[in-house]
């Protein structure tokens, strides 16, 4: 008697803990000997995975649109949002933000302008080791990045300008 590869009985010795189905195999085996045989299964669950994903993409999309639209533009949700960042990118929390303001007098340590809110304020690292020193205003801190690692840029713009060194 001659038997195919769709015909063949399998005791159910794959995973004797489980609850066994089709062909006499757990659903894990099962689907493992439709992989290797069974030649439109992949095709299938292709396309089955991806109508699912589609739809769950979208209905999550919608939540998602919709829970921003209620809450990121708050004044409070987006102050939030800012120090959530500056925590992660400088280790530095709002409190501790402030007491390296009020240690600097409330001004750029640089050009002594007084300190103001928001984007004109930047806080300055080492791009080496990470560690803040302390609070610039915008245009110190663009002129500090763009000749830190540079000295001798500094020195022909001091020459340019006729200052003595």
């Amino acid at each position: 008697m001659a038997t195919d590869q769709f015909t063949t009985r399998r005791a159910p010795d794959c995973h004797p803990e489980r609850k066994h189905n089709a062909r006499g195999l757990c659903n894990t085996c099962y689907s493992r000997w439709l992989k290797r045989n069974a030649p439109d299964y992949r095709l299938r669950q292709a396309q089955q995975s991806s109508e699912l994903c589609a739809q769950r993409r979208d209905l999550y999309n919608a939540n998602r649109r919709r829970k921003l639209r209620d809450i990121s533009h708050t004044a409070e949700y987006k102050n939030a949002e800012r120090w959530r960042k500056v925590k992660f990118r400088y280790g530095i929390t709002e409190s501790q933000f402030a007491k390296l303001v009020e240690a600097q007098g409330g001004e750029c340590p640089i050009c002594k302008r007084a300190l103001g809110s928001g984007k004109s304020v930047h806080i300055d690292h080492d791009h080496l080791t990470g560690v803040v020193r302390g609070v610039l205003c915008a245009s110190c801190n663009s002129m500090l990045g763009k000749i830190e690692r540079n000295t001798g840029m500094l020195r022909r713009a001091q020459s340019y300008l006729g200052i003595d060194q």
